[in-house]
């Protein structure tokens, strides 16, 4: 059993590792050029997605964007643009998983 736990807490550790440094290359490729203040206008340049930054701060679209999309947990996504001087808008993002969860549910056929 030792073994087993060994393992689990190694690979877990190995997943963050993978995560966090996906999020740095994601970062430094699609967020590098951004400015204090950002543009309003979400760019795209062969079919990659940018993060917007308004006044400073990523709209709530574009952190569900990323989690719903590809998956990144929005923790990282707020430490690493923090680290940038950026805000997330956290309530927005809670706001529009909710909305996707209700979506979610009523497209369900699963009956309990």
């Amino acid at each position: 059993m030792a073994n087993f736990e060994d393992f689990h807490e190694k690979w877990m550790e190995m997943q963050e590792d993978t995560r966090r440094r996906w999020l740095e290359a994601y970062m430094k490729q699609y967020c590098g050029t951004l400015k204090k203040h950002g543009s309003p206008v979400q760019k795209k340049r062969k079919g990659k997605r940018r993060l917007r930054v308004i006044n400073g701060m990523v709209p709530a679209e574009d952190a569900f964007w990323m989690y719903a999309t590809i998956g990144y947990p929005m923790e990282f996504l707020v430490e690493k643009m923090e680290e940038r001087g950026f805000k997330v808008d956290v309530k927005g993002f809670e706001r529009l998983l909710e909305q996707e969860r209700l979506r979610s549910r009523a497209r369900s056929k699963f009956v309990a």
